[in-house]
């Protein structure tokens, strides 16, 4: 009787973590997404002027709230998968902090997709079961 308690207690603790990676890590890719579509606006708005006080603002903001959650994010992802985005978004701040207005909506679009691929794949779905 003492093993099948400790044994539903055990499942149940690793049920509560599972749970709390879906639910963390889906939040966390949502509103980094969120946080690009509003810097992809803001870009397409200022072609000529990409280091504008909105549009670093915006960036800064979607750079804080990655940097916030990224530590708990490498405890539960793949991490050659995470370096990617972050490499992406550093790129992408940077390319808007020196106006770099060629290959800045190119590297929103990219680091956009890549987000919604990730997001993807934090949920359980058959094609990720298997």
């Amino acid at each position: 009787m003492k093993r099948i308690i400790i044994v539903i207690i055990i499942f149940s603790a690793l049920l509560s973590i599972a749970t709390f990676e879906i639910v963390y890590s889906t939040s966390l890719y949502t509103d980094i997404h969120q946080g690009l579509v509003l810097v992809s606006d803001s870009i397409d708005k200022n072609r000529e002027n990409l280091d504008n006080p909105e549009t670093i603002e915006l960036m800064q903001n979607v750079m804080q709230r990655w940097n916030k959650g990224k530590e708990l994010l490498f405890m539960f992802g793949n991490t050659t998968l995470l370096r990617s985005v972050d490499d992406r978004l550093v790129t992408l701040n940077i390319m808007i902090q020196i106006n770099h207005k060629d290959d800045a909506p190119v590297a929103v679009a990219s680091a956009k997709s890549l987000i919604l691929a990730v997001l993807n794949d934090t949920h359980p779905v058959p094609t990720n079961l298997f």
